[in-house]
């Protein structure tokens, strides 16, 4: 949301958008649905992206599956703020409505077979402090406008 607002561009949070549109939380799709239908959601919310300029949040699976991150390329610019994996998992298994949540071990699996297709964004960043980032990714869209 701070680089949607310091562009000036409107922001799509994947996770937000398919609770909106199914009335529920992701942990409750997961439970209900299973895994397979909400990753059908993330794949329907992005072929309904508008054409315009916008910043989309996705969340940590989405380029991952039904082609996705081709999809994301295809569209637009993608940009990887790829923090530390131990801080990504503190703040993972804090939150009590992730439905993927796991041990360390099995964390640190997964994070990494997802990074293989998250290093096909046209831009990386290990920056941790958000304002940081933001300001590594405009520097970076600066230099390569679309």
């Amino acid at each position: 949301m701070a680089l949607a607002k310091q562009l000036q561009v409107p922001f799509i949070d994947t996770d937000a958008w398919i609770e909106a549109q199914e009335k529920r939380s992701i942990s409750a799709i997961f439970q209900d649905e299973g895994e397979a239908y909400f990753r059908t959601l993330e794949k329907q919310c992005i072929d309904e992206l508008p054409v315009q300029t916008l910043v989309v949040a996705c969340g940590g699976g989405l380029p991952c599956h039904h082609e996705l991150m081709q999809q994301l390329l295809q569209k637009g610019q993608v940009c990887w703020i790829n923090p530390d994996i131990n801080h990504v998992y503190q703040r993972v298994h804090s939150d009590q409505t992730r439905p993927l949540k796991s041990d360390l071990d099995s964390f640190r699996l997964l994070y990494f077979e997802r990074s293989e297709i998250f290093k096909l964004a046209e831009f990386q960043t290990q920056v941790q402090d958000l304002q940081e980032a933001v300001e590594a990714i405009i520097h970076w869209l600066n230099k390569n406008p679309s």
